[in-house]
C-alpha cells in the first residue's frame, strides 16, 4: 500500500511518477487526491508529480487496474488514458484491462464517458453493470452487460464469487487478474460451469 504525499512539499520529485507491480504482484496505490488504484501484476501507471493541482487529472495505465476515483467537490475531471481510449470519470470505481490493444472496462459504480483517440467522434456513455470494450478490427466500441461482483468480489474482498460461470469466462478473469493464459486440452470443457467462492490468493 503506498501512500504518496502531496507534491507542494517534495520539490525533488520527478516531473512524472511511474509505479509499476511486478508480475503477480499487486499494489494499492493513493493518489494525492485520495483516489485509490488498484495495480495488478504486470501493469504500471504515470501521471504528474502535480496531480492535484492540475485543471484535469490525468492518469496513464499500461495493463490492468481498478480505479475508486475520489468525486472532488470542484468536480475536477479525471482521465485515465489506456492504449487508444481516453476514459473521462467523476467519482466511480471502474476496472481497466490495458494489457492488449483490445482494451476493456467494466463499470462497478457511478458513469465514465469513453473516447477513442484516434476517431473522437467514436464515444461510449456507461452505467454501473456494463462492461465496454474497442474491437481492434472494425474500430468500434462495443458495450455489453457485465457481472460486477467478480470484480468487487475480486479487488476489494480477495474472494472469486463464481455461480455457474463458464471455465471459459474463468480463464478470461485469470488471465486479467494474474496475468496468466490458460490452455484447455479439450475445448469443450470451456463450456463446463464453476460455482464457487474461492480466494484469489
Amino acid at each position: 500500500r503506498l501512500l504518496l504525499p502531496n507534491d507542494d512539499k517534495h520539490e525533488n520529485i520527478p516531473a512524472m511518477q511511474v509505479i509499476s507491480a511486478e508480475p503477480k504482484q499487486v499494489k494499492e496505490i493513493i493518489l494525492p487526491d485520495s483516489s485509490v488504484i488498484i495495480l495488478n501484476g504486470g501493469s504500471s501507471i504515470s501521471f504528474s508529480k502535480n496531480f492535484s493541482n492540475l485543471a484535469t487529472r490525468e492518469v496513464t495505465l499500461t495493463g490492468n487496474a481498478f480505479f475508486n476515483v475520489k468525486k472532488k467537490v470542484t468536480h475536477t475531471p479525471f482521465v485515465v488514458h489506456a492504449n487508444n481510449l481516453d476514459i473521462y470519470v467523476t467519482g466511480t470505481k471502474f476496472n481497466v484491462n490495458a494489457h492488449t490493444e483490445e482494451t476493456d472496462i467494466v463499470l462497478t459504480s457511478g458513469y465514465v464517458n469513453i473516447v477513442m483517440k484516434d476517431d473522437t467522434t467514436k464515444t461510449a456513455s456507461m452505467v454501473a453493470g456494463q462492461a465496454v470494450k474497442l474491437d481492434t478490427i472494425k474500430q468500434t466500441l462495443v458495450k455489453d452487460n457485465a457481472d460486477i461482483e467478480l470484480y468487487t468480489s475480486a479487488w476489494q474482498n480477495k474472494e472469486w464469487h463464481f455461480e455457474e460461470t463458464t471455465l471459459a469466462s474463468v480463464a478470461d478473469y485469470i488471465k486479467e487478474y494474474y496475468g496468466v493464459d490458460v490452455v484447455f486440452n479439450n475445448e469443450q470443457d470451456k463450456g463446463l460451469t464453476i460455482t464457487a467462492v474461492i480466494s484469489v490468493n
